[in-house]
């Protein structure tokens, strides 16, 4: 924060970053009262990021801030810069916190996760040994998830994850399984193919935290991670590939550092930690040139803010007429590119941008000392084929992102999140019933139709009583409660407007209540193996779509403590009736069920 005059926007910069501004790091004016939350204290470069290329005389801006004033005051705040600490990372079943070389500080899981087991492993990366901890899930349970934190951040985060198997259990079987991240499957992990494996995605930030779960495949083995990397973004960063007709996240397929081939580069570098891969998948080869200079560029306006070092490498086309990047994907799919190029020559490239062949952009310039992006999509495609098309003065690019755009499918509503949530606390059980109850995958015990719970199945739980939620399960079309000891009369099903199956056999019911009668679309009832007493309702023959009293292995109301006469509603077409080990029921006055296997007015007896 600082205590700059804010009479102009230009000022408040100045104030940031000094007059060389070379960095898309603005500052902005805002009036704080008592307690303000600011986005952190500009201060000066250190010896290290100076070396590493950053003006001695631009400031960098520390996290967020609160401070408390007396009085309402305007001040300077800079725009987000990320430093080190502000990252989150988390090192899976590790018991001990520790700073790595580039002063990043990992800590263990334990807290964002509760199941699984952990250890250490020992495997050769590169040409050094080193040591792991990973956490392994093998309890093939409906999900094995992390709860990441991301309070506090206003932009989309970078969410990146690495699983390592290296035969840490010795038998040689290294596991397949799925991911997801929020409420959409994202990535099928399988760690025959490469080992480790890396996952990264960009997740706008909604909430206060964001679900990472892992899920058991079958015949798969058992889950393993490594390691969990968050990573806040600039203001701004890829919303041109969030913003569309459907919610939406982006997860990484290529991230080229084009011209550079010594290996990847990220923080300090680049500050939010972006892992920028080296230049090896281009052509034609031998007459595409790699070029570095450390030329000066004017402030660039990009949103995601590449690093320097990156904008400072660049793939340029020596003769010929076309430069391309062949780039293979894994799945069918929409993919959003992102295209960086600079001025870094001293003459104006004109070229068009081809992908697969169709034109992108005609006439494409990228201006000396300039930098500027090119962002597109490109649906139902299986690979991408980026490809440069001289017109004058030699194309370039200087770095290329794709990554696959993954729909988040949409929530379940919010009143039957909270029903099911009472009904599990209701069963003094932990069913696993956690985040979205239909997406990904759907909860134990409950089937979905999208994001609408259609039936629920809970036998052999000690519910004693239909809890009042069951009745906010406006969408629910099945319910099977049948051994759940539920006792006393039926209740709280009233607002089951849709329900056309219940299941509510082998319990101790006594009494019919009045919510059937509400159930207008109800169509299979099963009641046997209770205790219900006294005379079956006129109404629960009213109810016009009850069709069978009974599925093919059912008999719904056998074994009851009814008696009396049956209510003539019930002679209807097609309705199948068992009635067998009660007191005296029957349509006539003259004995107790004495119609067994006949049919009267349609009803079957039996």
């Amino acid at each position: 924060m600082l205590t700059a005059d804010c009479k102009s926007k230009a000022a408040c910069n100045t104030a940031c970053l000094g007059e060389d501004n070379t960095d898309a790091f603005t500052g902005t004016c805002i009036q704080e009262f008592t307690t303000a939350i600011v986005k952190g204290i500009c201060r000066s470069p250190t010896v290290i990021e100076i070396l590493q290329g950053h003006p001695r005389d631009q400031k960098i801006c520390a996290p967020d801030t609160t401070v408390n004033t007396a009085l309402p005051t305007k001040r300077c705040v800079c725009s987000s810069v990320c430093s080190a600490s502000a990252f989150s990372e988390l090192i899976m079943g590790g018991n001990t916190t520790y700073v790595d070389s580039q002063n990043i500080t990992w800590i263990s899981d334990d807290e964002y996760i509760n199941v699984g087991r952990s250890l250490t492993t020992n495997y050769v990366d590169n040409t050094s040994s080193m040591n792991t901890s990973v956490r392994y899930f093998p309890d093939a349970r409906a999900r094995n998830c992390y709860k990441l934190p991301v309070q506090n951040i206003s932009s989309s985060i970078l969410v990146r994850a690495k699983f390592v198997y290296q035969n840490y259990d010795k038998l040689k079987r290294a596991p397949a399984f799925n991911l997801s991240l929020g409420r959409a499957m994202t990535a099928a992990i399988n760690l025959s193919k490469a080992d480790p494996w890396t996952e990264e995605f960009i997740w706008p930030v909604t909430k206060d935290d964001v679900p990472f779960c892992l899920y058991h495949i079958p015949n798969g083995g058992n889950p393993v991670i490594s390691s969990l990397e968050l990573r806040p973004l600039p203001q701004g960063a890829y919303n041109s590939g969030l913003v569309g007709p459907r919610k939406n996240f982006l997860r990484k397929c290529y991230r080229i550092n084009c011209g550079y081939t010594n290996g990847s580069i990220r923080y300090p570098l680049d500050r939010y930690d972006r892992v920028w891969d080296a230049d090896v998948d281009f052509s034609p080869s031998h007459l595409s040139i790699p070029l570095y200079t450390k030329v000066g560029l004017n402030a660039p306006s990009i949103s995601e803010v590449p690093p320097l070092a990156v904008l400072q490498t660049a793939r340029l086309l020596e003769k010929r007429n076309f430069l391309t990047y062949n780039l293979p994907l894994d799945e069918l799919g929409n993919y959003y590119i992102v295209l960086y190029f600079a001025g870094i020559i001293p003459v104006y490239s004109r070229f068009n941008i081809l992908a697969n062949g169709e034109t992108i952009q005609l006439n494409y310039t990228v201006i000396s000392r300039n930098s500027s992006v090119h962002y597109f999509t490109m649906k139902q495609v299986r690979g991408l084929n980026i490809t440069f098309q001289n017109i004058s003065f030699y194309p370039l690019v200087n770095a290329i992102e794709v990554f696959e755009i993954v729909d988040i499918p949409p929530e379940t509503s919010s009143t039957t999140v909270s029903a099911l949530e009472v009904i599990q606390q209701y069963t003094g059980l932990d069913l696993g019933w956690e985040e979205d109850p239909c997406f990904p995958k759907p909860w134990n015990h409950i089937t979905c139709d999208g994001n609408l719970v259609k039936s629920i199945e809970l036998s052999g739980i000690n519910l004693r009583s239909i809890s009042p939620a069951f009745g906010d399960l406006l969408d629910l079309r099945a319910l099977d409660l049948h051994n759940t000891s539920l006792a006393g009369k039926i209740q709280n099903l009233e607002g089951l407007l849709h329900i056309e199956q219940l299941n509510l056999s082998f319990n101790d019911l006594t009494s019919f209540g009045t919510d059937l009668e509400s159930l207008v679309n109800l169509q299979l009832l099963d009641l046997k193996n209770n205790s219900l007493q006294g005379t079956i309702p006129d109404k629960l023959g009213a109810l016009k779509k009850l069709r069978l009293l009974m599925k093919p292995s059912f008999r719904n109301l056998e074994n009851n403590k009814l008696r009396g006469p049956l209510p003539h509603s019930l002679k209807k077409e097609n309705l199948i009736l068992r009635i067998s080990g009660n007191l005296c029921l029957s349509f006539s006055t003259s004995g107790c069920n004495s119609f067994r296997g006949s049919s009267n007015r349609g009803t079957t007896i039996y």
